[in-house]
């Protein structure tokens, strides 16, 4: 195991995208008040 899975109990692929999904997750439960589509959100985060 890496230093970085033995601190967080995650691999650095799995914790980056469960960051970009908590992000996307914010972002879509605020969209309409920030005018942002779901294919905006989806062309930022990747």
């Amino acid at each position: 195991m890496t230093p970085f899975a033995t601190t967080f109990a995650v691999t650095p692929l799995e914790f980056i995208r469960a960051l970009r999904l908590n992000e996307a997750r914010r972002l879509l439960t605020t969209a309409r008040a920030n005018g942002l589509s779901v294919t905006a959100i989806a062309m930022d985060l990747g």
